[in-house]
């Protein structure tokens, strides 16, 4: 079986990213058990409320089965999209689910553009 890039929308309940505001988001990402096995799981919360399930889910036939990438993408415009940027903070990988430091999701101070940086 070819590996493809499937796309996973949110399927519990939707929401709306606005501008100038912190989110937290947190995945559970489980490979399947062993190639051919459809018993891999996908969850994800945003601040603190799921957003995604999906049980049951087929994603390497590979050996090793491991996760080597992983992309989370925004889209919904209407037209040419306007200027974006998207700042990230505090990763953690565990095996357990850690949830959402208190009060960082709703922290209204936009973040500081980095300063420094040199694009090659």
């Amino acid at each position: 079986m070819q590996e493809t890039d499937t796309l996973y929308p949110q399927n519990i309940s939707p929401v709306s990213v606005v501008n100038d505001r912190w989110y937290c988001f947190e995945y559970r990402i489980t490979m399947n058990s062993a190639p051919g096995v459809s018993d891999g799981v996908i969850e994800g919360w945003i601040d603190d409320v799921q957003h995604w399930s999906y049980p049951n889910v087929h994603l390497q036939d590979k050996t090793p089965l491991v996760l080597n990438q992983m992309q989370v993408t925004g889209s919904g415009f209407d037209g040419p999209s306007p200027e974006q940027f998207r700042w990230h903070d505090q990763f953690v990988i565990s095996t357990n689910r850690i949830g959402c430091t208190p009060g960082t999701a709703q922290a209204p101070t936009p973040p500081l553009a980095p300063a420094g940086l040199t694009i090659r």
